[in-house]
């Protein structure tokens, strides 16, 4: 799947598209993903943890994001998806988003690598915060890889798997200088990756992709703050 070239993502445009998604490709009569649902009108509402009633959200940024996300997982692949389900065939795999398509190989691009350190930051100021606002509140599920990680429904039928290692002090080990006082410690920086399921391809193109993670960054700050 490719981004369509001068393709407007204002409501207007892609309301049809969007709203076909009710009861397909995973979504019940409610569109909504990452705690954010949008209307027959293209309001996006935000359900916020310990709140007694949905956020309006008017951010005209997010509304755009969350257009082109949708106006193309509309177009999603759903038979290639039900036959792989009748084989049995439902391991997963996870790959980097440069890789999901052929016209992305030679790697990721700026705003991926933005997106990861941002992440990243997040982490590495607010463990506990993102911890809880991840697996209480976005579904997302610990799994045994790097220092920390989880799997991570974004859509539906889109999974991502986010790695992190913690900052790591390589000081231990090292030879006393000439002068016999210790080396400074030196730190081995903390490192964070996201990974997609390898079908993503098959809803979303890879640039679509980052702007979900855009979405779920957004999102997952929204609930840090307020935790």
């Amino acid at each position: 799947m490719k981004i369509i070239e001068g393709q407007s993502y204002s409501w207007d445009a892609v309301a049809t598209r969007i709203l076909s998604l009710k009861c397909r490709l995973g979504f019940s009569e409610e569109i909504s993903f990452l705690r954010l649902s949008i209307d027959d009108r293209g309001n996006i509402t935000l359900d916020k943890p310990g709140s007694s009633s949905r956020v309006l959200v008017n951010d005209d940024w997010l509304s755009y994001c969350v257009n082109r996300v949708l106006f193309y997982y509309a177009m999603g692949d759903e038979t290639g998806e039900r036959g792989e389900a009748q084989q049995g065939h439902t391991k997963e795999s996870f790959t980097k988003i440069s890789l999901l398509d052929d016209s992305m190989h030679l790697g990721c691009s700026t705003n991926q690598h933005r997106i990861e350190n941002e992440l990243k930051a997040l982490l590495d100021e607010s463990e506990e915060k993102v911890r809880g606002a991840l697996e209480r509140h976005l579904g997302a599920s610990p799994v045994e890889q790097g220092d920390l990680a989880w799997r991570i429904p974004l859509l539906p039928r889109v999974v991502a798997l986010i790695v992190y290692n913690r900052t790591e002090d390589a000081s231990e080990g090292l030879d006393a200088d000439l002068d016999g006082t210790a080396n400074a410690a030196a730190c081995l920086p903390s490192t964070l990756n996201v990974f997609f399921e390898k079908s993503t391809a098959r809803y979303l193109p890879p640039n679509a992709c980052e702007t979900l993670e855009s979405i779920a960054l957004w999102v997952l700050k929204v609930l840090v703050s307020t935790a």
